[in-house]
């Protein structure tokens, strides 16, 4: 396919998401003033998530509603009840920048990691097969569908969040040093700050 013709096509794919997108958003099931939204706590909270852009205020979060927080996040869907993740709760505003970019009252970073699944099936005599392509998709929507869920959870508490791949950006050798993971079977997918708005900052819609 010549030069032209592939950009025509990403065209046509572009203008076919814009307008699949655009008939989500106007769909009346999706309608944040529909009756059930407005009579059902939980449609009432999924339609508040907001990301927040930017530095959170100085408000902290406290430590028994991050721990409510975590208790929710690991109730989300995991394949084989396998739960191949880890969940590195951070405080330190210092590292969260060093590791985001950003800075709020509480980092939590979601790491696909096998070690935890690897040694309980070494103890009971098991053989693991874990490092393969295969294993890392599924133990990454693990991973993702916890961190949503978090979401869910911290907004229903009225507490804000952003979730970010700055973990991603530059030496990702960092987040190995800083935070002292596993070398092997341990890979850092998505890092969600808590926090609570400050007034002068912008909001986005989730996503």
């Amino acid at each position: 396919m010549n030069t032209s013709r592939k950009a025509a096509s990403r065209r046509r794919f572009i203008r076919g998401g814009m307008g699949i997108g655009g008939g989500l958003l106007a769909a009346p099931a999706f309608s944040q003033t529909s009756d059930a939204s407005q009579r059902n706590q939980t449609l009432k909270v999924i339609h508040s998530l907001r990301t927040i852009h930017g530095d959170f205020s100085d408000k902290q979060v406290a430590d028994a509603d991050v721990q409510t927080i975590l208790g929710a996040s690991i109730r989300a869907a995991s394949a084989s009840n396998t739960q191949s993740y880890s969940i590195i709760v951070v405080r330190d505003a210092e590292k969260m920048q060093k590791l985001t970019g950003y800075r709020g009252s509480c980092l939590l970073l979601y790491s696909v990691d096998h070690n935890r699944t690897t040694a309980t099936a070494k103890h009971l005599g098991y053989d693991v097969y874990e490092d393969n392509l295969s294993a890392f998709i599924t133990s990454a929507m693990n991973t993702m569908l916890a961190a949503q869920t978090a979401v869910i959870a911290a907004r229903s508490l009225g507490i804000d969040s952003l979730l970010t791949n700055g973990i991603h950006r530059g030496d990702m050798e960092r987040v190995w040093t800083i935070l002292d993971l596993p070398q092997t079977s341990c890979f850092p997918l998505i890092a969600l700050i808590l926090g609570i708005r400050a007034p002068s900052r912008p909001t986005g819609k989730a996503g």
